[in-house]
């Protein structure tokens, strides 16, 4: 009951191209409810590629006595990424205040009395020079 009187409130309300927006719209619901197209309606050119589990991309992983290698070269400090080969850095301080500084000459300038964007918390300080 509470239902009828709400809609009946609600259809007072509204103006007449309002009820008949309202009325099409209905009507274009209920002919397309019968109407399953689904996934069908996009066509697709070709096979559809497979993409490979977690288990077979394991197996594809690097091998374990290539991955020690490499991991030795990065822990001397040597960093390739993005197709560059990055400044080699010592482990004490892997972020020097030169490599901020070639890169940010205005902001860090040492007329700003700023030799580096942070105080380094490196134990005897090896990043001064």
């Amino acid at each position: 009951m509470n239902d009828l009187l709400w809609k009946l409130h609600r259809l007072r309300a509204m103006s007449p191209p309002e009820i008949a927006h309202r009325v099409v719209e209905k009507v274009r619901k209920s002919t397309a409810r019968g109407t399953l197209e689904g996934w069908e309606r996009y066509a697709n050119p070709g096979p559809v590629p497979v993409l490979p589990g977690p288990w077979e991309s394991l197996a594809r992983a690097v091998p374990e006595h290539e991955l020690n290698a490499r991991t030795t070269v990065l822990l001397a400090g040597e960093f390739t990424a993005l197709g560059q080969t990055w400044p080699p850095r010592t482990p004490e301080c892997l972020f020097p205040a030169e490599l901020w500084l070639a890169r940010y000459p205005s902001r860090f300038s040492s007329a700003n009395n700023h030799r580096r964007p942070w105080p380094c918390r490196c134990v005897g300080d090896p990043c001064a020079r």
